[in-house]
């Protein structure tokens, strides 16, 4: 690498970035996760009963408690680290909640095979904590923050490639909070972040090698294989996969379409393989070939009625208890969705266009909540200190003013986003920058179809970072140019 400016190389650079990286994850770790608790649970759970021996398993009492603690997140105190018994809660409850269902449970609690979250984050939890000996969140937190830190390199690698230097994209990622505030959650989200950076290194390989029909069968395995193993954390790598799959065999010049075919084939052929003993699993589990989980028609409701309120929907669709993620409450929560959006459409696609326009602005990132532990938030400070308008905000800066800064950023920087992004688009050169907007584009739509949470969108921002970054270096830096073809 060259010696850059005061005799600092660009590796150096780098190592110094990928350390400001990590010590910003390793501050944030202190970071709020009520508002993400129920996930956290919920895999806490799973990864509990695969590691005592019950396979995926969820408790009907687990499942009580995490619905009736929505915002606690589990500790020995609470509950994580042991069985519950009936006796520990209101029978009438229990049987409100459950109907029918609830003469399955006697004393001790009742574990069914469920699929209603992917395998990938629960097996990794209980790997890790039979390696250490030790059940907790907070181990699960540390190695995170490890495999998010080693992505800094790779983030420069795929700048570095179409640019004369990849730190700026570098930096952004290594101090972009929401992601940094995703790394230290033990849940499976940041891995589709991971996902979609390993699938754009692999892809500048390919555009490297693309004469090479040995190496290009190497690199469309491995895309396949880490498209499959991230599958099993965050299905929605799949459409990340299809796209830059086609877009990859589409601007491949120097191939054949018969080996473009081939590669194609044996692409798709690959990513089910290595998916197939989990739908093989479920077939035989449940009689069902389900290839990813029995929640999809589930979250149409829930983005309306919430959980609780989707689940009694669908009861009175039926006429009759439902037992939350079953393959059987799936198929009638399918039915209910299409029931709906044919005799009432209006339900669903008002909370469309509701979610469109802030998501694709961003302001969904005023939701994420990147606050710290212990910080209250300002709707809360409002109501106990009975402050209104600008002298609330006076007082909460003076008093919390990290937070406070935490909180500006959070609030300007979802439109700064969308702009930098809609410029890089518009700015950067050459037919090789669509890829990065393939997984922004494609999941943007997605989530917005199915109406999940706000929160969701920032995982893969990562995917603009590049063109950014190249966008930002452009501007001020004008020997380092915009992505273009030359070194493609």
């Amino acid at each position: 690498m060259k010696r850059s400016f005061k005799g600092v190389s660009a590796r150096q650079k780098l190592l110094m970035i990928v350390f400001i990286g990590f010590l910003f994850r390793l501050f944030m770790v202190n970071s709020d996760l009520r508002q993400v608790a129920g996930h956290v649970n919920m895999t806490g759970f799973i990864a509990k009963n695969l590691c005592e021996g019950r396979g995926f398993s969820f408790g009907l009492l687990e499942l009580y408690w995490t619905r009736n603690n929505v915002h606690v997140l589990a500790t020995e105190d609470t509950g994580f680290l042991r069985d519950f018994k009936l006796s520990e809660f209101p029978f009438d409850d229990i049987k409100r909640y459950f109907g029918e269902h609830a003469n399955m449970i006697k004393e001790e609690d009742v574990y069914l095979p469920q699929a209603f979250y992917l395998p990938g984050y629960p097996v990794f939890a209980c790997a890790i904590w039979k390696l250490t000996g030790e059940r907790n969140y907070d181990v699960l937190r540390f190695i995170q923050i490890l495999v998010d830190t080693a992505m800094i390199p790779l983030v420069f690698s795929i700048g570095n490639f179409f640019l004369s230097s990849g730190l700026v994209p570098a930096f952004m990622y290594s101090v972009y909070i929401p992601v940094v505030k995703f790394s230290t959650v033990p849940t499976k989200d940041i891995f589709l972040n991971w996902g979609i950076i390993l699938l754009l290194y692999i892809s500048i390989f390919v555009k490297s090698n693309s004469s090479r029909m040995s190496r290009l069968f190497i690199s469309f395995s491995s895309l396949s294989f880490i498209s499959a193993f991230i599958f099993m954390f965050r299905s929605e790598i799949l459409l990340v996969f299809v796209g830059i799959l086609f877009f990859l065999l589409f601007s491949l010049n120097r191939i054949s379409l018969r080996e473009r075919i081939i590669l194609a084939f044996t692409s798709f052929i690959s990513f089910f393989i290595f998916i197939s003993p989990w739908v093989l699993r479920n077939y035989r589990v449940f009689g069902v070939p389900i290839l990813s989980t029995t929640t999809f028609w589930h979250t149409f409701l829930a983005s309306v009625w919430g959980d609780e309120g989707a689940e009694k929907k669908v009861e009175e669709f039926v006429g009759k208890d439902m037992l939350y993620g079953t393959p059987e409450y799936e198929r009638y929560a399918r039915e209910l969705v299409l029931h709906l959006m044919r005799d009432d459409p209006g339900i669903f696609m008002g909370n469309i266009l509701r979610r469109s326009i802030p998501s694709f602005l961003g302001f969904g990132l005023g939701n994420v909540h990147w606050g710290i532990e212990g910080f209250p938030y300002f709707s809360a400070f409002k109501k106990d200190t009975g402050l209104e308008g600008l002298r609330a905000y006076i007082e909460y800066a003076r008093q919390y003013p990290f937070n406070f800064v935490i909180r500006v950023i959070e609030r300007i920087w979802g439109i700064t986003f969308i702009f930098l992004t809609v410029a890089s688009f518009i700015k950067i050169r050459g037919r090789e920058k669509y890829i990065f907007f393939i997984p922004f584009f494609i999941l943007s739509a997605f989530f917005i179809l199915v109406n999940f949470e706000y929160r969701y969108f920032i995982l893969f921002h990562v995917a603009v970072i590049i063109p950014i970054g190249a966008f930002l270096q452009g501007l001020f830096i004008p020997s380092k140019t915009f992505l273009s073809t030359s070194r493609t």
